[in-house]
């Protein structure tokens, strides 16, 4: 079953831009289409813009028990895994590619935290 999430920003030059994010066999797809171009950007690695809304996007789905715990804990692991390993200033060209057959960020390399209480 996929698990999609899609919502509408505008960028800096105030160009309305689309960004869909979808969930199949455990990996994450990003990818983000602006209203005067016409293919879709596929991303290997996602913008930290675009993470970070899709974190907020999930949590108001979580409020609303339209979305799952777990995937709010794996969009938080890839929005650190990101932080970790990329630059500061990520440019689109460098992340993005045009192929759909792009791999994506699997969120199956991304564990789930559990952790025991133990009584002190």
């Amino acid at each position: 079953m996929r698990n999609c999430h899609a919502w509408i920003v505008r960028d800096e030059d105030h160009v309305k831009r689309e960004i869909r994010v979808s969930k199949e066999a455990s990996r994450w797809r990003f990818q983000s289409k602006r209203a005067d171009a016409e293919t879709w950007t596929y991303y290997k690695v996602p913008l930290e813009a675009d993470l970070i809304s899709f974190l907020e996007v999930l949590d108001r789905k979580y409020r609303r028990r339209r979305a799952a715990h777990h995937d709010i804990i794996l969009a938080k692991q890839m929005l650190a895994e990101l932080a970790k390993n990329l630059p500061p200033k990520s440019t689109e060209a460098a992340n993005c590619c045009i192929a759909p057959e792009a791999p994506c960020i699997s969120s199956a390399s991304a564990t789930l935290e559990t952790g025991s209480k133990t009584d002190e």
